[in-house]
Formats: structure tokens, C-alpha cells, sequence
């Protein structure tokens, strides 16, 4: 996921007018990776919702993806955390199998970037995840 800080830096300094506040992008750099699920969730909400919305339109997507993405939970992939929007389907399941501290596989998509109290944050969404029949290392096993 770090390969899109690069993306928005280079984006950012040639491409964007700095009064913009938001970066969509058509190419969703589907990934697997591995994430370690921290527990907390939150509905999709203020300035992530805006840009769901808005990737919607540019995809010209007609279901509403603010109800198909709209809860995010909590994840850590490496030394950095992530609120990834979760497809509604696994957001029951999510929990279960992929247990809070332990590391899995998930399959994401960067729909974009938002400017929010002057700093980018990337708005990421999964789609699907295969949780390890062992659970996979702890946090402590990093």
C-alpha cells in the first residue's frame, strides 16, 4: 500500500492544483496483502464518504457504493494503519476469521486520496479476504 504514497507525491508536486483536496483514480491497484486486523470499526463517514461517492460517478457505477463500502474497519499492514472500507458482505464474517492481533490475506482496491487537516489520507476498500486456518502470527510475532 506504500507504492500509493509514491503515486500521490509525484501526482501531487506535477499534476494537482494545490487548492484540490481530493485525487481519484480510474487504475484501482487491485493488491494482495497482508494485513493484521486490529478490532475497531466505524461507518463510512465525512470526506471518505465524498470520495466513494465521487469514484462512483467517475466509474459511472450505478449501485450506491457508499451502502456497499460503508463501514471501514481498522488494520495494520507492516509499522502503518489503515481504515479500509469493507464490502458489506464480508463485514459480519471479517471479524470472526480474521482474529483481532493476527495476520491474513486481503484482496484491496485504492479508489483515491483526500486532503484532510492538511495531510493526505488514502481511501482504500477490500473486497475479499482469506483468513489462515492457524490464524496466522500475532502482532508480537512481527
Amino acid at each position: 500500500m506504500d507504492v500509493n504514497e509514491a503515486l500521490l507525491t509525484e501526482t501531487d508536486s506535477t499534476a494537482v492544483d494545490p487548492n484540490k483536496e481530493i485525487v481519484l483514480t480510474a487504475n484501482s491497484f487491485p493488491s494482495k496483502v497482508c494485513l493484521i486486523f486490529l478490532g475497531k470499526s466505524r461507518p463510512l463517514q465525512g470526506k471518505r464518504q465524498m470520495l466513494v461517492q465521487y469514484w462512483q460517478k467517475m466509474l459511472k457505477i450505478s449501485d450506491d457504493l457508499t451502502n456497499v463500502f460503508g463501514t471501514e474497519m481498522l488494520f495494520r499492514e507492516g509499522d502503518k494503519e489503515f481504515w479500509i472500507a469493507i464490502q458489506k458482505p464480508l463485514v459480519d464474517p471479517l471479524p470472526r476469521e480474521a482474529e483481532i492481533g493476527k495476520s491474513f490475506t486481503a484482496y484491496v482496491i485504492w479508489m483515491g486520496a483526500i486532503k484532510s487537516e492538511g495531510h493526505w489520507e488514502w481511501v482504500f476498500a477490500m473486497n475479499e479476504f482469506d483468513a489462515p486456518p492457524d490464524g496466522g502470527p500475532t502482532q508480537k510475532g512481527k
